[in-house]
């Protein structure tokens, strides 16, 4: 399994199971939407298949850096760092102790509203 990181400013933000593929961006239909005008309405997508984690920027305007390099497709590794707008992503085999035992904030149908959960990893 293969979970994305998300930090953004050095705070971890939140963590995603990669199970299938992820589109990021700020448009809607995207898998998850950064609220970032550094972020293309559909920036890049994670592709998985099987064992291996795929990525590509999907003609993006400012483009997806992985361990500071521009790509514009490339098989990741893992701890690979990948900088998307201002949010920076790290993929990652197993979760820490840490984050594996937390709680999860979940967004409620009424705007502005959060619960949280626990984590099922």
């Amino acid at each position: 399994m293969a979970f994305l990181q998300q930090t953004l400013q050095g705070s971890i933000v939140q963590c995603l199971t990669l199970e299938n593929s992820l589109m990021i961006g700020r448009a809607v239909e995207c898998d998850l939407v950064l609220d970032d005008p550094l972020v293309s309405a559909r920036h890049a997508i994670f592709e998985i298949d099987g064992s291996k984690v795929r990525l590509r920027d999907l003609y993006s305007t400012n483009g997806v850096r992985v361990n500071g390099e521009p790509v514009t497709d490339i098989e990741l590794q893992w701890h690979d760092r990948v900088l998307i707008g201002a949010s920076e992503f790290q993929l990652l085999e197993t979760l820490s102790e840490d984050l594996a035992n937390t709680l999860i904030l979940k967004k409620s149908w009424i705007p502005g509203v959060y619960f949280a959960s626990e984590k099922s990893a």
